[in-house]
């Protein structure tokens, strides 16, 4: 992501609600929003050193607790409370799906947990912000 400190001081930077996932979203969408243009390059590459760790094949469960915790931020956030009700559970539902698919059962039995434990009264990961 390249972008100008004075557009990122602007539109106040990345919003620190979000522990992990989704901040580099909602940035780009404040940025759009206050006039900016996004670009994408799709023939760039990029090397990075690190597996993403929710799907990698030791996939760590905290990862999936930030995952659901942020997804709920960001819906909320930009849809509002009524909107996110529906769209939390529908986002993590097509996630669990895909690494179902992709047969990544160990992934997806930790994020079905996070799931689970942010619905449990007094957890306020899908209903945080």
């Amino acid at each position: 992501m390249l972008l100008r400190a004075s557009a990122l001081r602007e539109v106040g930077g990345f919003d620190e609600n979000f522990s992990m996932y989704y901040e580099d979203l909602d940035l780009c969408r404040r940025m759009r929003e206050a006039g900016h243009e996004i670009w994408c390059e799709p023939a760039a590459t990029m090397w990075h050193d690190a597996l993403d760790g929710a799907r990698a094949l030791q996939s760590e469960p905290w990862r999936w607790a930030h995952k659901v915790r942020s997804t709920g931020v960001f819906h909320r956030k930009h849809y509002g409370r009524l909107a996110s009700f529906f769209m939390t559970p529908l986002t993590l539902a097509a996630e669990l799906r895909q690494l179902l698919f992709q047969r990544k059962f160990r992934a997806a039995k930790h994020l079905l947990a996070a799931i689970l434990a942010a619905c449990r009264p007094g957890r306020p990961a899908l209903r945080s912000l």
